[in-house]
């Protein structure tokens, strides 16, 4: 157990995944999906963990132990949640509608699976 602790102090960004991990695989727990889905979407909070602290410290160096603030951010948003503040940060930007678009494709297409 030392090993791990002191392996985690040595590399917060690793840390900072596993936390996003965790994260959301808790805010997943009791949601009617199945384990896979579960899984992919927490090792996607990982990675997303890991690419939003590598894109920040690449504008600016900032401390890796932030990569813990974001993990726990991402792991308790979720990817869902995320997607969704992106398109609106684009919709403002772009003044288009690419959100409401991809609402409504995905609402038809979860129609037709209702008429299957």
């Amino acid at each position: 157990m030392h090993y791990i602790e002191q392996f985690l102090r040595e590399h917060p960004v690793i840390a900072g995944a596993l936390l996003a991990f965790v994260t959301s695989l808790l805010r997943l727990w009791n949601r009617q999906e199945s384990w896979c889905n579960k899984l992919i979407d927490s090792a996607l909070c990982m990675s997303l963990t890991t690419g939003i602290f590598y894109g920040l410290n690449y504008f600016s160096p900032i401390d890796p132990k932030v990569a813990l603030c974001i993990g726990s951010f991402v792991g308790y948003l979720g990817t869902e949640q995320i997607k969704e503040i992106i398109l609106r940060a684009v919709d403002i930007k772009t003044n288009s509608n690419i959100s409401g678009t991809l609402a409504e494709k995905n609402d038809k297409h979860q129609g037709e699976d209702d008429h299957a």
